[in-house]
């Protein structure tokens, strides 16, 4: 099954409290919406009702990127140096 969207998600979440609070019985109403065998499943509707629970919000935390600080046009410029200097030693 694909990702779900924010979309499918407030479907869900919706869908959780219409059914009485129940997993199970949003497994079997969701079939209507998503088909017999691209609904998600029950542990699924369970993750995402606690996570709206605990944040409010049902889209995904923004992960910070993480740059690589190794690769700068300095630390590039003092390795081919170092290489054309001496080729057999690559490292000073």
């Amino acid at each position: 099954m694909d990702r779900l969207t924010t979309a499918d998600r407030i479907k869900i979440v919706k869908t959780y409290y219409k059914n009485g609070d129940s997993p199970a019985a949003t497994f079997r109403a969701l079939r209507g919406d998503f088909g017999r065998f691209n609904r998600p499943t029950q542990q699924t509707v369970g993750k995402i009702v606690k996570k709206f629970e605990k944040t409010g919000s049902v889209t995904d935390i923004v992960r910070p990127v993480h740059h690589r600080n190794a690769r700068s046009a300095e630390n590039i410029a003092a390795v081919s140096e170092s290489v054309a200097d001496d080729s057999n030693l690559s490292i000073p």
